[in-house]
C-alpha cells in the first residue's frame, strides 16, 4: 500500500507512487482498453500495491499522461526520435479556424486547455469527432508526440476508436496536400518515416486490433521516406 505521493515529472500533476508490476500493468492496460477506469483501479486494490482512493488516483493520472506509460521495446527508439525532433515546438495561440463556427471554437478550445504533456485520449473523441481533424499544421506538429503514444501504446484507446486507425490516415496524403509533410524537416520526416514502418509491422499483432489494413497508405507513406534521406 502507499500514502506516499511525488509530483510527476511530465505533466506536474501530484500523483501516488505506486509501484507496478508486470501483472499490474496488464490487468490495467487490460481494464483502460474496455473502457473501465473502476475496474483499473481495482485490478491495484486487489494486488496490494495500493489502497482504494490512491489506486483511483493512479488511474487518473495514467488516463491523463500519456507521457508517463511505459513504451515497448520495438517503439521506444522511435518515440525517443520523435521526442527529440518534435518536443521543442512551441505551442500555437490557436489550433483552429476558432471564428468559423461553434464545433471549431470547441475544438480550439479543448487543445488549447492542454499541452502535449496533459492532453489525454479522452480529450481527441473518435473519428466522427476528432479535434486533431481541425487542427492546424503548427498544432499537429506540436501535439505529435503525445498522438504517436496514442497509437502505439496499447490499452490507451479507453473502448475508443483506436488511436492508430485515426492517426495513420492522417499521415497518409498524398505530398502535394500533405501540409505536415512540407512543414517537418529531414530529421522530423525520418521520424514520422519511422512510426509509418512500426504501424505497417506491428498493425496485425497489436492486442487491440484496430481492424484496419495500412496497405491502401503505403503509397502515400512513401512520401515520408522520400525526404527522410
Amino acid at each position: 500500500m502507499t500514502d506516499c505521493y511525488h509530483i510527476c515529472p511530465h505533466c506536474g500533476a501530484s500523483a501516488p507512487l505506486v509501484q507496478m508490476t508486470t501483472l499490474a500493468w496488464s490487468g490495467v492496460v487490460r481494464c483502460l482498453a474496455q473502457g473501465s477506469k473502476a475496474m483499473a483501479a481495482a485490478e491495484l486494490v486487489s494486488l496490494k500495491i495500493a489502497n482504494q482512493a490512491d489506486s483511483a488516483r493512479c488511474i487518473e493520472h495514467l488516463r491523463n499522461c500519456v507521457f508517463s506509460w511505459p513504451v515497448s521495446a520495438s517503439a521506444k527508439d522511435i518515440i525517443d526520435k520523435i521526442d527529440k525532433e518534435f518536443l521543442g515546438i512551441a505551442k500555437p495561440e490557436h489550433f483552429t479556424n476558432f471564428s468559423h463556427c461553434s464545433e471549431c471554437k470547441e475544438h480550439d478550445d479543448t487543445l488549447r486547455a492542454k499541452t502535449v504533456m496533459t492532453i489525454a485520449r479522452s480529450d481527441l473523441g473518435n473519428q466522427g469527432w476528432d479535434p486533431i481533424n481541425f487542427c492546424n499544421v503548427e498544432g499537429f506538429a506540436y501535439y505529435f508526440p503525445a498522438l504517436a503514444r496514442f497509437a502505439i501504446i496499447e490499452g490507451l484507446s479507453e473502448n475508443k476508436d483506436a488511436y492508430l486507425v485515426m492517426l495513420a490516415p492522417k499521415l497518409s496524403v498524398g505530398r502535394d496536400n500533405n501540409d505536415f509533410l512540407q512543414f517537418c524537416n529531414h530529421a522530423q520526416r525520418a521520424a514520422v518515416a519511422l512510426i509509418c514502418e512500426w504501424i505497417n509491422e506491428n498493425e496485425l499483432s497489436l492486442i487491440y486490433p484496430p481492424r484496419m489494413t495500412t496497405v491502401d497508405f503505403l503509397n502515400d507513406w512513401s512520401s515520408w521516406f522520400d525526404g527522410a534521406e
